[in-house]
């Protein structure tokens, strides 16, 4: 592939997740051609209405079965989002998070090698520095992340694959499923039952779907032109704010009430209270949806959703 020829031809891991569904949707919209790399057992759920636009390649734990994906797709890049989010592990959960954050990014790494595959965007988590710009975890599933970056390194330095890790903070946006404050906040609003919370003084990073996307399709740009082989970037909306306040943004800009319970919960073990701007943040890339309006969207049914 000529170093001016725009990349137009991605292999997405984690497609079937809440991020890696839009970004396989915006790339669609853009004409790109995707494929899927999924388990076997794994449903594809909301990407079902593009089966006939999407190839799906199942990975069965193996190397060659990820580097048959690459050889026979032969991808420009990988978009590598398949995670496991613990935010507070158990025991019998740590060989999920190893397996799905350390090995099978090693194992997708390997074969990218394998097969010539040289350009690799990377999602990690601004967990990986615990609301300051130096390396401290919040939990295991931020040192797993870490861990995969150290990989990376390895497989940059060694056989030359180019790499961008993008440390995102939370993320919210339209029909998400996912359990996330928000989330929890807006169907709170929707069912007027009591929500239990801390008392609400920690700080937040929240950056809009919309941004993300953005985000991943212009560290794909700048793989094409950097000679940077392992770079680690941030995205950031720069304004982190305290929950309460963003609770209130929330009933403002949407005309509603939200019963939640402030205090009736401890703030986690290692809670972040005091959010950073990180001085990494990804270039010639900012955020554009305010937190006014990317609040308002919540709102948004599955159909508003499709037309953004």
């Amino acid at each position: 592939m000529h170093p001016n020829e725009p990349i137009k031809k991605a292999i997405i891991t984690g497609a079937t997740g809440y991020i890696g569904f839009h970004l396989t949707r915006r790339l669609l919209q853009l004409g790109w051609q995707v494929a899927v790399i999924k388990r076997p057992s794994s449903s594809i759920g909301k990407l079902e209405r593009y089966k006939g636009n999407v190839e799906f390649f199942d990975y069965n734990c193996s190397t060659e079965s990820l580097k048959q994906a690459m050889d026979v797709f032969r991808p420009d890049i990988i978009f590598h989002l398949a995670s496991c989010v613990i935010a507070r592990h158990k025991t019998e959960q740590i060989e999920n998070l190893i397996n799905s954050n350390v090995l099978f990014g090693t194992l997708l790494l390997e074969a990218m090698h394998l097969s010539g595959v040289d350009k690799i965007v990377n999602a990690s988590t601004a967990w990986q520095t615990a609301g300051g710009c130096d390396y401290k975890p919040f939990s295991l599933y931020a040192a797993t992340k870490q861990a995969f970056e150290d990989i990376l390194q390895f497989y940059s330095n060694v056989y030359g694959i180019k790499s961008i890790s993008l440390r995102l903070p939370d993320t919210y946006g339209p029909d998400d499923s996912r359990s996330k404050i928000l989330n929890l906040v807006h169907r709170a609003a929707q069912s007027g039952e009591p929500l239990k919370m801390s008392a609400g003084e920690q700080e937040m990073d929240l950056l809009y779907i919309d941004d993300v996307l953005n985000g991943f399709i212009k560290g794909a740009e700048l793989l094409q032109t950097t000679s940077e082989k392992c770079s680690i970037y941030s995205l950031s909306s720069r304004n982190p704010m305290r929950l309460r306040k963003i609770v209130e943004l929330y009933e403002a800009v949407n005309g509603v009430s939200v019963n939640i319970e402030w205090g009736a919960l401890p703030y986690r073990d290692n809670e972040i209270m005091k959010g950073a701007v990180p001085n990494n943040v990804l270039p010639s890339w900012k955020s554009k949806v305010t937190l006014e309006d990317g609040l308002r969207n919540l709102s948004l049914c599955q159909e508003d959703v499709n037309s953004i």
